[in-house]
């Protein structure tokens, strides 16, 4: 049996402890006293709230779903990730998928990664639905919800050695939840792992982030050599969409993004993200950027980014 408190409870319904707390007065959902705590049990809380959890109307057309990638850590993934679900969810349904094992996008959104009993790891081992994992990320109307990770996820490859179709076993699990987002949006490992590999294969984008550095170019190099394998599996794949991050007004950073437009063309964003204290410090609080420094040059630079998602 799975028992979590009433916060977690809360978080995850989408509501209020009061509301859980009437639930379990009006014998609603069973409450389960230890200690001075009080808990419900995780599944019978899904199952009571279900049509509640994802109180989106049905999308008639086909999400678009984003792969966050590159193979170099530390070059801005995690944090356009959450910039970009964040702010996207504000006007439409988003699911957040965090790919990573280190969990860097659930904490980002301020859960702890190894509180979580049902993961993306469980998805893809036990074939869990993932809405059995969902957490609501901050309160209704917000349309944002985030299926978690945790370090057991960087064992999965090995516990489904043998299974047929490896490469697509993300693709399956997100396809009962197409009807219900306008946008998924896969944050991946800085690997080209096979679970880098599922999120190119369920994808129908990607998008590069790329810091002013020659290792970050050289991992774009080698991420569109992977893509390229891919459309073996997934021909609709596009050219990934590359994203200057962490620029400054350095002869180093203007000299490679001035580089990376002129080769690349249509294929990079218009916009930069600058280099700002405000990324560290919104991490620190465990904030999406955007809520953390509504105003911050980088979150403006981010509210850019989505105008030409929108535009396609």
């Amino acid at each position: 049996m799975n028992l979590i408190g009433l916060q977690d409870a809360a978080q995850i319904a989408g509501v209020s402890t009061t509301t859980i707390r009437n639930y379990i007065r009006d014998q609603r959902l069973k409450g389960y006293q230890k200690g001075n705590r009080l808990l419900v049990e995780r599944e019978e809380l899904i199952s009571v709230f279900s049509p509640k959890l994802i109180s989106v109307s049905l999308n008639p057309e086909k999400p678009r779903i984003i792969a966050i990638a590159n193979q170099k850590g530390g070059v801005g993934k995690t944090t356009t990730a959450v910039a970009l679900t964040t702010l996207l969810a504000q006007e439409c349904p988003v699911l957040a998928l965090d790919c990573d094992p280190q969990g860097n996008m659930t904490q980002a959104f301020g859960f702890d990664p190894d509180d979580q009993e049902q993961t993306l790891y469980n998805v893809l081992l036990d074939e869990v639905s993932i809405e059995q994992t969902l957490l609501r990320v901050g309160p209704p109307p917000n349309y944002l919800w985030l299926a978690p990770s945790n370090l057991d996820l960087a064992d999965i490859w090995r516990r489904v050695a043998g299974r047929v179709g490896l490469e697509s076993l993300l693709k399956t699990a997100l396809t009962p939840l197409l009807a219900r987002f306008k946008y998924i949006i896969m944050d991946c490992p800085p690997s080209l792992d096979l679970t880098t590999i599922n999120c190119l294969v369920a994808a129908s984008e990607v998008i590069v982030p790329v810091d002013m550095s020659i290792f970050s170019v050289r991992g774009m190099i080698k991420l569109q050599a992977t893509m390229q394998e891919v459309r073996k599996v997934n021909p609709d794949l596009p050219p990934p969409k590359i994203l200057a991050c962490r620029t400054e007004h350095t002869t180093v950073s203007v000299s490679i993004e001035a580089g990376l437009r002129e080769r690349l063309g249509n294929n990079i964003f218009s916009v930069a993200i600058p280099k700002t204290k405000d990324v560290q410090a919104s991490q620190f609080s465990k904030q999406p950027l955007p809520l953390h420094s509504p105003r911050s040059k980088a979150t403006q630079a981010y509210q850019s980014v989505i105008e030409e998602i929108r535009r396609g």
